[in-house]
């Protein structure tokens, strides 16, 4: 009886699946992603791929509607990504407190209703893929 309550614990312990590894690398890559564009932002660096000034990703990138509250969209991706990394972690999928499983839930929830809200915003404005599509045409 003993050896079966040290052996769940342990094998849990032991095991990290594809879940728990996908969300931690796109949770990695995110803030790699936003950290990169909160710097560009700043210094007034060209986004990699675009010109420094006039171009459409530069221009979708200092809309108003990149803003939020009058916080770049970038910074609040920095804080969201930080945090996701966090509740990812190995560390995170580790614990058996069901507190962290449901606020890892509300926050991936949190973070779809927020690009579905960019989406609704930036009706008007130059989409993403208008730069794109320049960048890519002969």
């Amino acid at each position: 009886m003993a050896t079966e309550t040290l052996s769940g614990p342990r094998q849990r312990l032991r095991s990290i699946g594809w879940l728990e590894t996908a969300t931690l690398v796109l949770s990695v890559l995110g803030l790699a992603d936003s950290a990169y564009q909160v710097y560009t932002h700043y210094t007034g660096a060209g986004l990699l791929g675009c010109s420094a000034s006039g171009d459409p990703c530069v221009l979708v990138q200092h809309s108003p509607q990149s803003y939020v509250f009058g916080i770049p969209v970038a910074v609040l991706g920095v804080a969201f990504y930080a945090f996701m990394v966090a509740i990812c972690s190995p560390w995170a999928w580790r614990s058996t407190m069901a507190a962290i499983r449901r606020i890892r839930l509300a926050s991936v929830v949190i973070g779809i209703g927020f690009v579905l809200y960019l989406m609704y915003a930036s009706a008007g404005s130059p989409p993403w893929w208008v730069g794109l599509r320049h960048r890519c045409s002969p």
